[in-house]
């Protein structure tokens, strides 16, 4: 396949090559769905280029995706997690916080500059190349942690990265792989499923604001989301009060 021409890439190569993605890697839905955007999108710009006059990708259909289970902390492994970082994993417990307090991704964690951190404001001001969605972030931080967070990078220089070598400030950049390796770690030693991860720390938060009576715009702008349809099917795997609230409530027949 390497010796033909783009052009000759036909509907028929790009069935077999879903097709061995499926049968014998053995990939998820949501996987191959990212697959199939990313070889549209190639051929797409192909098309513009007029490299080709198709696109072979689009005969495809995309593949259902089963929902993630969403598992935030319970009040008794938060008090149990947060009690071990304190005392043994301090810089662990900063970065839980960036996540819990601040919604930060472990991928914005690991790209979170010291001069991001206006300290007049108490705002974490997130530029567009760092976030998910490519846009910019203003995120306040919460009076209950901003004390934590100033200690943390007082008198460290600008370009430092908040989380470098040993999850301490410092020039190097590291992979978000190793937060979660590390929370794993802490997580084995202390006994919490593996359900539960750094990321849930997020999903902890939503739970929470949302049993709280906090707007979903409000979420919304806080998790970075860039419509509201996006937080409401992020929402829509936890607890929902509401339908719970039906056991007592319901309109007798």
């Amino acid at each position: 396949m390497d010796k033909i021409f783009i052009f000759e890439f036909s509907d028929r190569n790009a069935i077999e090559f879903f097709d061995y993605l499926l049968l014998e890697r053995k990939i998820g839905g949501c996987t191959y769905n990212n697959y199939l955007l990313d070889f549209r999108g190639y051929f797409n710009f192909f098309i513009k280029h007029r490299y080709v006059v198709e696109n072979p990708f689009v005969v495809i259909d995309e593949l259902p995706e089963t929902e993630k289970e969403k598992q935030p902390f319970t009040i008794e492994q938060t008090q149990l997690y947060v009690e071990h970082c304190i005392k043994h994993e301090p810089e662990m417990y900063i970065l839980s916080c960036l996540c819990y307090y601040c919604a930060l991704r472990p991928v914005e964690i690991t790209r979170l500059k010291v001069r991001y951190i206006d300290c007049v404001s108490q705002q974490i001001r997130m530029p567009g190349s760092t976030t998910k969605n490519k846009k910019n972030r203003v995120i306040p931080v919460p009076n209950v942690f901003w004390p934590l967070l100033h200690a943390f990078i007082k008198d460290m220089a600008g370009d430092y990265y908040v989380c470098s070598s040993h999850f301490k400030p410092g020039a190097n950049k590291i992979w978000p792989v190793k937060i979660a390796a590390k929370f794993r770690e802490i997580a084995n030693e202390i006994g919490l499923p593996t359900s539960v991860k750094f990321y849930s720390l997020k999903d902890t938060a939503a739970e929470r604001l949302d049993q709280n009576n906090v707007g979903m715009k409000t979420i919304r702008d806080l998790f970075g989301h860039s419509n509201i349809a996006i937080t409401d099917a992020y929402m829509r795997g936890f607890h929902n009060r509401e339908l719970d609230g039906l056991r007592d409530s319901f309109p007798e027949l």
